[in-house]
């Protein structure tokens, strides 16, 4: 806690103020600790008292943000307590109050226009906008700092690697240093170490008008044009108006050539495989095709289970939904609810334009997305989910254990892209819980490889989902979904099926039906041998997932951790056994206290018997 206030401060209630938001800079272990520090000292050692914050602006170390917060504070305290809020002084008003005349006589301040951003044509700042807005168009995801460079060099004339051969060699400076512009200017999203940059609200903006123009100086039609065109309007400099064009899909493995064109009779879809001459023929996509005995080259190999006893899944043809056949629907849980008075506010503010949504009881993920077939009605769920947790939620949960729970069902439900937002909303009520926050946050980031998005509030969530929403509308508008049938899926052996297809065929995203998905993830579903003895392993106290899955991966069954034990010639050697051979794995090694907890648990009634 802050020293406290002596008796030479004359305003204690904004240095009460200004004490609590250095001690939240504090646990948030946030840079602007030190800036809070020192508007605290200086406020502490002024002996004058002020009538309005406003006139703290002259005190060392407060600017007119801190003025802000405290105005905003002050208004909220004389609203609590029922009394006026002081006036702010105007410019001049001591001597204009004598004759009545202050706000009269008082000149209005020249307001300055403020102009858009505009980069350079070709600078860094340029190429990061194009490159960034380039990929929103295709993905939702952020990107690193060696995934940017190479889309943004060939639209930039300076390297983003090597710093110029100028002034002798003594300049350091990259291209990409320009990125820490953009995220000043708050066109660039930066979050994470190491950094994932993403395209804001702004930087959409500026960066879709950019493109257009790229286009025009790039293109075939401005060759020899060396600096983007814009249109001068007085002070004011109008971009051109851009439309960004939809999101083009990269050819697959399956897909390099020349696609023969589909014939169509009646409501039959015809899909031509590139590597046979038989067509697939999918009468309104509701007949699956039959599953052959012998993989054909369009089917996935033989799946080798690692197991002890190697073992195959049956080959398929998945259905094919082509462009076009499908509408885009956002699925959000009938739980979601503001509070519980006012359960339809999600709901009411994501019927807009670009948002089909749809309310129904999710067995996992409090959001997803799917594809629905316009002539069927059949559902496919895309593999886009966001968990939505708010900081007194996050806390309940690490606490009762559901947020290992989840992350453990996520990742096994088959969501290539699982999203969890954080609302750091009712953030007062779990101070005492800050550094659990975090670590839990970056535990998900780090270990689990989810996507983490922190809003302010609902609010952002509700603005989230509808930008989500449309980027993968434009995202599927032109893409063939490729789709396992259902008779083929099985809870036992899915994740083996998914793994082996991602190292096969990196380049189609295979989905499942909604039907199958929601099989798949139920709680009532059944269970694998391996699932069971990971959740048996987890109920012992200090045993994490990563912890179990290492125990798993030494012993894979309940049978083979008994025999290692047995193995053992002293009680002593047992209870170190997990301890000496689980290592390698994960970010902290198993401790000789766990390792005897877990052989207590195991063998401790057995030795006790014989």
């Amino acid at each position: 806690m802050p020293p406290k206030a002596q008796s030479v401060c004359g305003n204690p209630l904004y240095l009460e103020w200004i004490g609590e938001w250095m001690e939240n800079a504090r646990a948030l272990n946030s840079k602007g600790y030190q800036t809070m520090r020192k508007a605290y000292d200086s406020m502490k050692n002024c002996p004058i008292p002020f009538q309005h914050p406003s006139q703290a602006i002259t005190l060392k170390g407060i600017g007119p943000t801190i003025c802000d917060r405290l105005e905003k504070k002050l208004r909220e305290h004389c609203a609590k307590e029922g009394i006026p809020m002081p006036e702010k002084p105007g410019v001049g008003a001591a001597g204009n109050q004598a004759d009545g005349s202050g706000e009269e006589d008082a000149a209005p301040k020249k307001r300055k226009t403020t102009r858009p951003y505009v980069p350079t044509y070709r600078s860094g700042p340029y190429a990061l906008l194009l490159a960034l807005h380039t990929h929103s168009l295709t993905s939702p995801l952020a990107l690193l700092k060696s995934e940017i460079i190479p889309l943004a060099q060939p639209h930039c004339d300076s390297s983003f690697e090597a710093p110029p051969a100028t002034n002798g060699g003594n300049k350091f400076y990259t291209a990409w240093n320009s990125m820490k512009t953009l995220v000043d200017r708050g066109l660039v999203y930066r979050n994470g170490s190491p950094g994932r940059y993403l395209l804001t609200e702004e930087g959409e903006e500026v960066a879709g008008r950019i493109a257009g123009v790229a286009d025009e100086t790039e293109g075939g039609g401005g060759g020899n044009i060396k600096k983007a065109r814009v249109e001068k309007e007085g002070s004011m400099i109008r971009l051109p108006e851009v439309f960004a064009p939809p999101a083009s899909v990269a050819p697959t493995a399956a897909a390099a050539g020349p696609r023969p064109a589909a014939r169509a009779h009646r409501d039959d879809v015809v899909i031509l495989d590139d590597d046979e001459d038989t067509p697939i023929i999918v009468e309104d996509l509701t007949i699956e095709p039959a599953i052959v005995a012998a993989p054909s080259p369009a089917a996935p190999a033989p799946l080798l289970t690692t197991g002890s006893a190697a073992t195959t899944f049956p080959s398929f043809t998945p259905i094919i939904l082509p462009p076009g056949s499908f509408t885009i629907h956002l699925l959000l849980d009938t739980r979601e609810a503001k509070t519980q008075r006012d359960r339809d506010y999600m709901e009411q503010n994501l019927n807009v334009p670009g948002v089909n949504l749809m309310l129904r009881s999710l067995e996992i993920s409090d959001a997803l997305w799917i594809a629905r077939c316009k002539h069927t009605g059949r559902e496919i769920v895309l593999g886009y989910g966001i968990e939505r947790k708010r900081m007194d939620d996050l806390v309940g949960s690490i606490k009762d254990g559901r947020f290992h729970e989840q992350k453990f069902r996520l990742m096994k439900s088959g969501l290539r892209h699982v999203m969890y937002v954080i609302e750091e909303s009712h953030l007062d009520d779990v101070r005492s819980y800050l550094e659990a926050i975090q670590t839990a946050i970056s535990s998900t980031q780090v270990v689990n490889g989810f996507f983490v998005k922190r809003v302010p509030n609902l609010e952002g969530t509700v603005s989230y989902l509808a930008r989500m929403s449309k980027m993968l509308g434009r995202i599927y508008e032109g893409k063939a979904l490729h789709v396992i049938p259902d008779n083929v899926i099985d809870a036992r052996t899915f994740g083996d099926i998914r793994n082996h297809l991602k190292e096969t065929q990196p380049n189609i995203d295979y989905l499942v039906s909604y039907t199958s998905f929601s099989a798949l993830t139920s709680k009532s579903a059944a269970l694998t041998l391996g699932d069971v003895y990971l959740r048996m392993l987890m109920t012992i106290r200090g045993v994490s997932a990563e912890k179990a899955v290492e125990i798993a991966t030494k012993f894979p069954t309940p049978t083979a951790l008994m025999e290692g034990y047995e193995k053992c010639k002293t009680v002593q050697e047992q209870k170190r056994m997990i301890m000496e051979k689980c290592c390698g794995y994960g970010r902290k090694k198993i401790g000789g206290a766990l390792s005897e907890k877990v052989w207590r648990v195991w063998m401790e009634k057995r030795e006790q018997q014989h």
